[in-house]
């Protein structure tokens, strides 16, 4: 008789190592972190898996001095275990990003739970993850508008949490980002912040984010206006 080999054997009576019950885990969608008065406000959005009243996403808020305080109080509200895998998007104030950026790629470079691919927003204004606005927009669909603005418009560009925190350490390269902002309730995609020793000091206007892009072989396809 075939011997098992031992590793086999274990693998076979002890299951998978890192298992997790989906019924048990709230998976998060989308993070914003805002600051104001030295307070981090940090709203999640959840994946509703029962989707009752046509509500795909649950969005749970906490407050704290430090951005691991805020996450705690997350926590405490959601009922379930908070699971950062599958996030999308994270939304940055951008009060945070003229002074604590340095706090937050520190915060998720060191969580085990956390993967670097998802992407970085800079909020032009306060509560966009919320959906108390009349018009909620899903991190999902966020992430749709930016690929699709890349794809036919190059007015936005897509920066990962990997790519930030490259560009981060990196003395020979500033930093852009992608903006977005709430007008009359809406969600909307605006143009690349820039940053001056990793801290954001402006906003290109639209013509300038695609000449950017342009250069940076960002863009599929853009319109562009000559004069003749």
């Amino acid at each position: 008789m075939k011997k098992i080999p031992i590793l086999l054997l274990i693998l076979l009576l002890t299951g998978c190592y890192d298992y997790k019950e989906l019924n048990d885990l709230a998976i998060i969608s989308g993070i914003s972190i805002e600051k104001n008065n030295n307070t981090f406000t940090i709203t999640t959005e959840i994946i509703n898996p029962i989707n009752d009243n046509n509500n795909n996403s649950l969005i749970y808020t906490g407050t704290g001095k430090s951005v691991s305080d805020a996450f705690r109080k997350i926590i405490k509200e959601s009922p379930k275990k908070l699971y950062m895998n599958h996030i999308n998007i994270l939304i940055i104030d951008k009060n945070i990003l003229t002074n604590d950026l340095s706090t937050i790629l520190d915060y998720f470079s060191r969580n085990p739970e956390s993967r670097n691919n998802f992407y970085i927003l800079i909020g032009k204004s306060k509560n966009i993850l919320n959906n108390n606005n009349q018009d909620f927009i899903s991190s999902k669909k966020i992430i749709e508008s930016l690929k699709e603005n890349k794809k036919y418009l190059g007015i936005a560009n897509l920066v990962t949490l990997n790519d930030l925190i490259s560009n981060y350490l990196n003395p020979n390269i500033e930093l852009t980002l992608p903006s977005i902002e709430l007008i009359n309730n809406k969600v909307k995609l605006s143009t690349i912040g820039i940053f001056k020793n990793n801290k954001l000091i402006d906003y290109l206007n639209e013509d300038d984010s695609i000449i950017y892009n342009l250069i940076m072989n960002n863009i599929n396809s853009t319109p562009i206006k000559l004069e003749y």
